[in-house]
């Protein structure tokens, strides 16, 4: 899954840096055409006043629009998630293959993570004390249930 979102940001980095090239090419072009081969100016100062259009505008767009002002947030303001609470371990004791779909989340709460596909709908629940458990469910009910491992308990040392 990694190598995938990889693959993707980077096909969508490489696309907008060939769309910002080619944006600043066409700016460059057109003002070194129209304005500084007739009038006489420097392509530099074409450039400098395609490139100042530009940020102009950029600037413009960075500002804040009415529709986010009337929902009393700003474009750019990011809200972090509030944590989902971690159940215990204990809480998933009573589910158990046949359960339905809704004793689990009465009992566990909302999963921290789930995937849903035509057949079954797997649920991952970070717990308490730091394990995971994984609950697949098909057709409503819980078909499976992946609970973590006991550690086993260090072995004493040996009497010398």
């Amino acid at each position: 899954m990694r190598p995938i979102i990889i693959s993707c940001a980077l096909a969508v980095f490489s696309a907008c840096a060939f769309a910002q090239g080619m944006v600043e090419y066409g700016a460059i072009a057109a003002a070194t055409s129209t304005s500084g081969a007739g009038a006489g100016k420097s392509t530099a100062s074409a450039l400098s006043k395609a490139l100042g259009r530009i940020d102009g505008n950029l600037s413009t767009a960075r500002q804040e629009t009415p529709a986010a002002k009337s929902y009393g947030a700003a474009v750019r303001t990011y809200v972090p998630a509030k944590p989902l609470p971690k159940p215990a371990l204990a809480a998933f004791d009573g589910i158990e293959p046949g359960a339905p779909r809704a004793d689990l989340i009465a009992k566990a709460g909302k999963p921290s993570f789930a995937i849903t596909t035509s057949e079954e709908e797997v649920l991952r629940y970070s717990t308490s004390d730091g394990g995971e458990v994984r609950v697949r469910v098909v057709d409503g009910k819980v078909s499976q249930v992946d609970r973590p491992q006991p550690k086993p308990a260090p072995e004493p040392a040996a009497a010398k």
